[in-house]
């Protein structure tokens, strides 16, 4: 007798422990019998549906309509006396306590007895009101990204298509002098051959004066092309095609400005992932190289390509002062320049480095103060697979 009370009492303090645990979760737990009559309604469900556990025991949970509607007919009941589990769809519910509207998801699951038969079913609600503001929020929050995303690419390519307005307008004396020279000449050869119509060297000035009409045609084409907004994704370019369209670019500038060009690139070259704006990239180094040697005894820019192992390295190096330690770490920050104020905007070298960074290569300064600034671009020539 003594025994059996023992365990009675310990039976009973089971279950008041499991009352416990289930009145101290914050899920709405509830079972049912096989008449789909309530037998577990925990302190969760009396206060966040504002039924009492006394008014909701022996009661079937198709009475209460709104929990009827979040957990669903009576055929998940069925399921679950079947031995099935099953998983509701989330649903809003207005939590009329305490006036607010919460998101639940509800799971129903077989209640079984010692010898694994089905005496019942147990139904938990969760909560998920938390989880959903959180998911929304981030949904919310991924959108405001991809639009300042979009908004930022926007913006670097006007400040890419600015630079390049820059570049050309930098050039101007340099090509209008280019222009001139031939100018003079096409105006010579035709004003003779319309003063003197039936000689032979009429004809052959002619020829001369179309010939350098054409040169004249394919500078200013060039501009042209150049200045043009650029779009489209990323092909295989060939590094010494971009690179000689930015050389005859910049020539006639050069030239009017007495700087030496030098040029070396190695042959057969492969193609590198990249696109056209690589050539305003090698535009700029060629200009930032310009500006570096105005006023130096010695004007000489070199610009050499070569293969090192699945890249292809592009430097541009000059004979100017070369950038100071104490300018290292800011070279390629946007808007800062060592020029006198309204040379320059600044923009140069970090547009060059922004387009060579997202075809998947790097621009560096490899040079030291005092020897004169050398920029090298690695552009890989193996981009991933769907790149």
């Amino acid at each position: 007798m003594t025994r059996r009370k023992e365990v009675a009492e310990q039976l009973r303090r089971e279950r008041e422990l499991s009352q416990a645990i289930i009145d101290h979760s914050n899920d709405i737990i509830f079972a049912f019998d096989h008449t789909l009559s309530i037998t577990l309604w925990n302190s969760a469900a009396e206060r966040l549906t504002g039924v009492p556990r006394r008014q909701a025991w022996g009661r079937r949970a198709g009475e209460f309509p709104e929990f009827a509607q979040l957990i669903g007919d009576e055929e998940s009941y069925r399921q679950v006396l079947e031995g099935q589990s099953v998983r509701l769809p989330e649903r809003p519910l207005l939590i009329r306590p305490f006036g607010v509207e919460a998101v639940l998801e509800t799971f129903l699951t077989p209640l079984r007895d010692a010898s694994g038969g089905v005496e019942g079913g147990l139904g938990i609600i969760h909560d998920i009101t938390r989880y959903k503001r959180a998911e929304q929020a981030l949904r919310e929050s991924n959108e405001r990204l991809t639009s300042t995303l979009t908004a930022l690419k926007a913006a670097q390519e006007q400040v890419i298509q600015t630079e390049k307005v820059v570049a050309l307008g930098t050039m101007a004396a340099g090509v209008a002098h280019e222009l001139n020279t031939p100018l003079m000449g096409v105006m010579s050869y035709v004003d003779y051959a319309y003063r003197n119509p039936g000689e032979p060297r009429a004809l052959e000035l002619l020829g001369r004066a179309v010939h350098e009409l054409d040169r004249m045609r394919k500078l200013i084409a060039g501009m042209l092309s150049f200045a043009r907004p650029v779009e489209g994704a990323l092909t295989r370019v060939s590094v010494p095609a971009l690179l000689q369209h930015a050389l005859e670019l910049v020539e006639a500038d050069l030239k009017a400005r007495g700087i030496e060009m030098r040029v070396r690139l190695e042959q057969g070259l492969p193609p590198v992932r990249g696109g056209a704006q690589l050539e305003q990239a090698f535009l700029n180094l060629l200009l930032n190289a310009r500006d570096a040697v105005h006023g130096r005894p010695e004007k000489r820019i070199e610009v050499s390509a070569w293969r090192e192992g699945d890249s292809v390295l592009v430097e541009v190096a000059d004979t100017g002062p070369g950038v100071p330690d104490e300018f290292r770490s800011r070279i390629f920050d946007p808007f800062f320049t060592t020029k006198p104020p309204g040379e320059g905007t600044g923009l140069g070298l970090s547009v060059s480095r922004t387009v060579i960074t997202e075809m998947g290569g790097e621009l560096v300064l490899v040079s030291t103060e005092g020897e004169g600034a050398r920029f090298r671009a690695r552009l890989r020539t193996n981009p991933p697979e769907g790149a």
